[in-house]
């Protein structure tokens, strides 16, 4: 009986438990009703910027705006006067700039705010607060839930966590261009992974010429930065020390960082701080063969650009960054990612790496910033063309953006001629078309024609059956863009040049054999101390005589503003393909009839590149092609 007793008791304990457990349960259930956004597991969906986690391209972005062709993009106008930072104020003028911008909206593919979203920390001095009412007092059906919008951040999120996960405004179904953006919250063939650059970073520059390819430098690798003696983004850095040997390893960091450093501070920051005042930045980078780029705050790190500019190969220490640009960069060939937990294998790793892989890698960081990360025009145009070449995939269009910019397979060997007409009327027009429509397969035929001419012969074809049109002197832009051109060749001739079937065989093997080249008959040798332009073997540039590349190089020829390529297009030719290959121009050898050239209206363009450039990234050579 007793027995029987102590189990009926212990039936109904836990019977009013159970009553107890479920009646707390249901008094939970209503307070949680009455919390906003309360849920028992992370309800992402209701933070403003993840709202529409599940979007790409086909499901956020509205493809009838470009069906087109048009590609454009609008920057909408700063009408209410918002102050804006400089990093973002470059990123718009580049834009602004670029051929591929629109003033008129309704010609637009793509749209960017002129509202700064750079900064979205709440503590920054460039923070901007009330994003969603200024974005609410935008025209309903333009802003549109943010459809075909870009976002561009360079910082999300503040102490303590700098979460990436909300921007502080709802951003729609905008595409969002973010610097540190996390494998977790990245929209892959949506977002676009912008790399973290300083505000002083030029609107344009030149090419960075004088690097050492040498296997090995003075220092193996080498880091010198701030470690966080309070906060997130310090854990990897505050395990630096033991790798340090002030010999070929230099790893030096500081505790000072904000003003209450000091509360914080432990016992190895007296020691860190003296020896971090004995190294200079620039130099130590400078003669490192890998820099460090360890996470901060944020997954990103200025220390990765300025590591590809000198040619220092970056050494990624921070787990789930998306590397900027990453869907067009295979980044295995010019950066090594590894583990924050293998922090303390890092030079072990190093010392394996083979002296020619080095300096492979080497070369790539070099092309890759250059080509990519050099100014912010180069980083805003490429974020917009990544962007537009989905849209051109959807269309079925060929891809501008590669690693390396060109291939040489399914070349179908066609080449759209364009003729710089003479001033006076002649039959060289003619004889000009004829002879290289003989020699090679034409697909298109562009004349620009000068306005001292008279009227255009629209409708000309001279005989050929090929597609003709005229457009005036000024005009390549429209050339460069028109719809139906096919070709995979460019070749730009001067209607005054006396041209051979010989000259013209040469010109289209060069043309199929070394597409990542531009191909000339009359070399420039360009001087910009002495402001002087002759025509040389040793040469820098191509005179506009005849002047053949692939076409692929449309795309980094029409990002100069178009005012410029309009007027001077030989000489935005020359420096788009050498910027873009980083090689000299090839210049056949034996063609130097000279008389009738018109070397004081390139020397005028030459300057007026010098004026916007400083120094054009154009490279020598004295090597004659037969």
């Amino acid at each position: 009986m007793r027995t029987l007793a102590r189990y009926g008791c212990f039936i109904l304990v836990v019977s009013l438990v159970f009553l107890l457990s479920s009646l707390g349960n249901r008094k939970c259930d209503e307070v949680k009703k009455d919390v906003p956004y309360w849920s028992d597991k992370p309800n992402i969906g209701i933070r403003p910027d993840n709202r529409n986690e599940a979007c790409d391209m086909y499901k956020c972005f509205n493809f009838t705006k470009c069906s087109n062709d048009s590609y454009k993009i609008h920057v909408l106008p700063n009408e209410d006067g918002q102050i804006i930072s400089p990093a973002y104020s470059k990123i718009l003028s580049a834009l602004k700039q670029s051929t591929l911008h629109t003033e008129d909206p309704n010609e637009a593919c793509i749209f960017v705010l002129s509202i700064d979203t750079t900064d979205r920390d709440r503590i920054s001095e460039n923070y901007i607060p009330d994003l969603d009412a200024l974005i609410a007092n935008l025209p309903a059906e333009l802003w549109n839930d943010g459809r075909n919008f870009v976002v561009f951040n360079l910082y999300h999120g503040t102490f303590p966590d700098y979460s990436d996960h909300n921007l502080g405004f709802d951003t729609g179904k905008a595409i969002i261009a973010r610097a540190s953006p996390s494998v977790q919250r990245f929209r892959y063939g949506f977002d676009v992974s912008f790399p973290l650059f300083h505000g002083v970073h030029d609107l344009r520059s030149n090419i960075e010429r004088e690097i050492d390819f040498e296997p090995l430098d003075s220092l193996l690798v080498s880091f010198k930065g701030k470690r966080y003696v309070y906060g997130i983004g310090s854990e990897t850095r505050d395990a630096l020390h033991h790798l340090h040997n002030g010999d070929t390893i230099a790893m030096i960091t500081t505790c000072k960082h904000n003003n209450d450093w000091k509360e914080h501070q432990d016992s190895r920051c007296e020691l860190d701080n003296l020896e971090y005042d004995k190294w200079d930045y620039v130099s130590t980078m400078t003669n490192s063969t890998f820099c460090l780029a360890p996470r901060g705050r944020r997954l990103g790190s200025f220390r990765f650009l300025e590591a590809l500019k000198i040619g220092c190969i970056p050494v990624v220490l921070s787990d789930d960054w998306v590397l900027p640009f990453a869907e067009v960069i295979d980044w295995s060939e010019a950066a090594l990612v590894i583990a924050e937990e293998n922090v303390l294998l890092v030079t072990d790793l190093l010392y394996s790496i083979p002296p020619e892989r080095i300096i492979s890698m080497k070369q790539m960081c070099h092309y890759l910033y250059n080509r990519y990360f050099k100014d912010v025009e180069s980083i805003a145009v490429t974020t917009m063309e990544i962007i537009l070449d989905r849209v051109r995939l959807a269309h079925r269009e060929e891809l501008s953006h590669r690693t390396f910019p060109l291939s040489r397979k399914n070349l179908d060997h066609g080449v759209t001629l364009i003729i710089r007409a003479a001033d006076r009327q002649s039959a060289k027009l003619q004889h000009l078309v004829s002879s290289i429509t003989n020699s090679i397969t034409v697909r298109n035929i562009c004349i620009l024609w000068p306005d001292v001419r008279g009227v255009p012969p629209h409708g000309a074809d001279f005989g050929l059956a090929i597609p003709t049109q005229f457009f005036g002197r000024n005009e390549i832009v429209k050339c460069f863009t028109q719809k139906g051109l096919t070709s995979t060749y460019i070749l730009f001739a001067d209607e005054i040049v006396d041209l051979k079937t010989v000259s013209l065989d040469r010109m289209k093997y060069y043309m199929e054999n070394f597409p990542e080249r531009v191909i000339g008959l009359h070399g420039l040798n360009v001087n910009f101390e002495k402001t002087e332009l002759t025509f040389s073997t040793t040469y820098n540039a191509l005179y506009p005589s005849v002047i053949g590349f692939h076409r692929s190089y449309l795309e980094a020829i029409i990002s100069i503003p178009k005012d410029f390529i309009n007027e001077c297009p030989s000489v935005a030719i020359n420096i788009a393909i050498s910027e873009k290959s980083l090689k000299p121009p090839i210049l056949l050898r034996g063609q130097h009839n000279e008389n009738e050239m018109n070397i004081r209206d390139e020397a005028e363009c030459w300057k007026k590149a010098t004026e916007r450039w400083k120094k054009p990234s154009i490279f020598y050579s004295d090597l004659l092609y037969n």
